[in-house]
């Protein structure tokens, strides 16, 4: 989602107005104890003493967006539901067509899993060719679990579609967020991808995937095929963890890049495998260029590359985390939580370090540790500064990381260029 995008969701806010500390539903439970029509207000909403709701997850589940309008027959509504996600994607391909100037109205549907949540609100944001041009932000008040299991409902003030010349050679493009007074938003930005949101078929996909596997094996067979036997090696050092032809080394890296999506289901690391992934090129980029892999160089240089995969690929995922929790993604960020800055750091540093103990194996000069003071400068300031339960904190942290790693590669190449001079 772009900047501009972000900005146009963003809910009102009232100057002055801050945001209480929150609480446990045992906590409210007990405030003002001894106001009888409170208390009955609060056991209304499942708040009394004792109560053991509290859990992790998201806190509200949206399960449906309804259109209802008098210009509908009788009984008819046009509804989504939001676990549907082949209507959805249909949705995107055939668009609803509302006529000019008629009155409608939106209805929501959510449960309260748990905890008590305050001052949550239904923003509604309709663009034209880019261009905002309606915004509807509707409370919907403070809620904690039903006390009967059943989700709430609530019924939206009438609006009326564009009406006029203009309305009638126009396509619409609506996007919504429910949010709540601590800024949590409920399953908003992954529906917004290609697939998800239904731009591209998964066939189109396969296709795309195919395609950029082909361009990358094209570019695979044209490394050399080396053997030890061209250097004078040995006989006995003809194995592969001391002389691996590239090309079959690069293939080798498929098993690990074929498990990674798989990983997101069944383990708390997948950032760790992405990291196993991302950086193989330590192994073979030396392979192609040096024909043999210095094993005593490439491993620290490749465990230091996997730290940081897990520093950016981590606060990637803080993006998602909501989402995630609800379709049973797992992931490092859920996995760190509140610790994430403190563990973040920790890589941080185990990367930086580890990355430096393979440039002094290889005799890099004091160019290329330049490059690595400049990442460290830069991973600190990321790690300042990103808000975890932000998403453009945490998008902007992201970019940042990939500046570190920016840093290194131009201390590196300063180097070289130094040594060549």
């Amino acid at each position: 989602m772009s900047a501009q995008e972000e900005d146009d969701l963003k809910p009102s806010t009232t100057p002055g107005y801050k945001v209480g500390a929150a609480k446990t539903t045992e906590e409210y439970a007990k405030l003002d104890a001894n106001d009888e029509s409170l208390a009955r207000w609060k056991a209304s909403l499942g708040v009394v003493p004792g109560t053991t709701n509290e859990a992790s997850g998201p806190k509200l589940t949206v399960l449906s967006l309804e259109l209802d309008s008098p210009t509908l027959p009788a009984g008819k509504t046009i509804a989504f539901d939001l676990k549907d996600t082949a209507r959805l994607a249909d949705t995107k391909k055939n668009p609803i067509i509302i006529k000019e100037g008629v009155e409608y109205n939106v209805r929501i549907s959510f449960v309260v899993n748990h905890s008590i949540i305050s001052g949550v609100r239904y923003i509604q944001v309709v663009k034209r060719a880019g261009l905002k041009v309606d915004k509807m932000e509707q409370m919907l008040g403070s809620y904690g679990p039903a006390p009967d299991g059943k989700p709430y409902i609530k019924n939206f003030e009438p609006e009326e579609s564009p009406s006029g010349l203009v309305a009638r050679s126009g396509t619409y493009h609506v996007r919504s967020r429910v949010i709540d007074d601590d800024g949590e938003v409920y399953a908003d930005r992954t529906k917004n991808r290609p697939l998800a949101r239904g731009d591209i078929t998964p066939k189109q996909a396969t296709l795309f995937l195919g395609a950029q596997l082909a361009a990358g094996l094209g570019v695979l067979v044209q490394l050399n095929w080396n053997r030890c036997e061209s250097l004078g090696c040995p006989e006995y050092l003809l194995t592969p963890f001391i002389c691996f032809p590239s090309i079959l080394l690069g293939l080798s890296s498929m098993s690990v890049v074929t498990i990674y999506p798989l990983m997101k289901r069944f383990t708390d690391w997948p950032q760790a495998v992405l990291g196993l992934a991302f950086n193989w090129g330590a192994f073979l980029g030396w392979s192609a260029v040096g024909e043999i892999v210095d094993w005593s160089v490439c491993l620290p240089l490749y465990a230091g590359g996997l730290c940081w995969t897990l520093v950016y690929d981590s606060i990637y995922a803080h993006q998602d985390k909501l989402d995630d929790v609800k379709v049973g993604i797992r992931s490092t960020a859920l996995l760190f939580a509140e610790n994430s800055r403190a563990i973040l750091s920790a890589l941080s540093a185990s990367s930086l370090s580890l990355i430096s103990f393979a440039g002094y194996l290889n005799a890099q000069g004091e160019a290329f540790y330049m490059g690595v003071g400049l990442a460290a400068l830069q991973l600190s300031r990321v790690l300042y500064q990103t808000n975890f339960d932000s998403r453009t904190s945490c998008w902007k942290g992201f970019v940042g990381c990939g500046w570190a790693g920016f840093w290194v590669w131009m201390g590196a190449l300063g180097d070289y260029i130094l040594l060549m001079s």
